[in-house]
């Protein structure tokens, strides 16, 4: 299994902030980071993958194949959501032209709809199996169904409703109080789809998050690095990638003032002025990631290739039920953690048994209120002042780096017990390495 990340933008291509053109002609922040920083830190966006796309030649590159692929998802939403029938007649033609087209002048690799499962799931019958009778009747099947997924408590709402709730007065705001919500509609999902002949290699997520808010505390904090390992860890088995949405508060800011401070809860992985949040600390973690999964259980996650092992430990808590059901009014809480349940310090013993190799180097990488990698606590630690002057800002920057530790073991008779404490919200990667390589081979 190999893991890679895939943020929305680099799904689309037309969301240019992520290569640093600034939205609607407002100046990019020269401060923030470039987007080759980006790629190294955090793999983005590079996406993970649970094998190869059907179609494509073994190993191709998912960023290739959206590149050779074309998206066909407006048309299809506004067909899926059209209460007119000759408009809907009008947009079915325009899809399976564009489909056709498309086909014709190479794009062999087409996807689509982006509906969203979190609104649609419950009303599957009405909505997409309607359009995929469609796509059957007039040969133009999605090579590939693309979905977003976000963790809402959906109950069935007509079309008209779901507009209003997505481009009206409010966004929608109960968010579900079963913390594996993604995880079950993706099962469900992939259930459904399966009818049409598609699995696991033909299903991306295209956008995915833990709100739709752009005001919501937790997005700024550790709670959010916690949420994205476990999501993406947890699901590897259900989707062929999966693309978080968004890399910044830039895209999502446009109509925020000058005046805006850094830290306002939006849903990007980075301010909009370039500050690292606890969120992208992740993706630098899952990142590190390499070779199969050998072992799973509640909150970890154990690798290895042929030279290293690596486990990842988490501790998710989840919203409580205030936030769930008011997320809007969340945003004048002071403390962004009493929006989730409490959790308590977690010891984890792990057991490496087999190791051929005489002595080992440990490194250990942490993300947690204790232990570095969010700029937020420490933009609070200097008062949460609404606008940072460029010495505050290169100084709540140091907050970026997770912290960071490396010791030497030994194995004896091929054995190695490590341990690491997990509070609420941490995210802890340890990677061991054996020192001397000619030695042996990991089995």
């Amino acid at each position: 299994m190999c893991i890679k990340l895939l943020t929305h933008e680099a799904m689309t291509s037309v969301f240019t902030t992520l290569y640093g053109f600034p939205p609607f002609g407002r100046k990019r922040d020269l401060r923030a980071p470039t987007i080759e920083s980006i790629w190294l830190e955090t793999g983005l966006p590079h996406g993970f993958c649970g094998g190869d796309f059907p179609g494509t030649p073994s190993g191709n590159h998912p960023l290739e194949v959206f590149r050779q692929g074309h998206w066909l998802a407006a048309g299809v939403l506004a067909l899926l959501f059209s209460d007119s029938n000759s408009l809907a007649l009008a947009l079915e033609d325009i899809f399976a032209f564009q489909f056709r087209d498309c086909r014709e002048y190479g794009q062999h690799i087409i996807g689509g709809p982006g509906i969203d499962i979190s609104v649609l799931l419950d009303d599957w019958d009405n909505s997409f199996a309607p359009y995929m009778a469609f796509c059957q009747e007039n040969d133009c099947m999605p090579n590939f169904i693309t979905l977003k997924v976000y963790p809402f408590d959906m109950t069935p709402c007509g079309k008209t409703e779901w507009f209003r709730a997505q481009y009206g007065d409010s966004l929608l705001s109960n968010m579900s109080e079963d913390e594996d919500v993604i995880s079950h509609m993706l099962s469900r999902t992939a259930l459904l789809l399966r009818r049409y002949g598609y699995n696991q290699n033909s299903i991306a997520v295209e956008a995915w998050n833990s709100s739709y808010s752009n005001s919501d505390p937790c997005n700024d904090i550790c709670y959010k690095s916690a949420f994205i390992v476990k999501n993406i860890i947890e699901n590897q088995s259900k989707v062929w990638c999966m693309a978080y949405w968004s890399l910044s508060d830039y895209m999502t800011d446009i109509n925020i003032p000058k005046e805006q401070r850094s830290f306002h809860g939006g849903v990007g992985l980075l301010t909009y002025d370039g500050l690292r949040k606890a969120g992208y600390q992740a993706f630098r973690l899952l990142n590190l990631l390499r070779g199969w999964r050998i072992a799973e259980g509640q909150g970890y996650s154990i690798f290895r290739d042929e030279m290293t092992v690596q486990i990842i430990a988490y501790q998710y808590c989840h919203y409580n039920l205030y936030h769930c059901q008011e997320v809007e009014q969340s945003s004048e809480v002071d403390d962004p953690y009493l929006l989730c349940y409490v959790g308590e310090r977690q010891s984890r013993v792990f057991e490496l048994t087999g190791l051929p190799f005489e002595e080992y180097e440990v490194e250990t990488f942490m993300v947690g209120q204790r232990h570095g990698g969010s700029t937020y606590a420490k933009w609070q630690e200097i008062g949460a002042p609404d606008r940072l002057t460029d010495w505050q800002r290169e100084h709540v920057a140091r907050a970026s780096s997770s912290q960071y530790s490396i010791h030497r073991i030994p194995a004896e008779n091929g054995k190695i017990e490590l341990r690491c404490v997990v509070d609420p919200h941490d995210v802890i990667l340890i990677r061991l390495t054996p020192v001397d390589y000619g030695q042996g081979q990991l089995k």
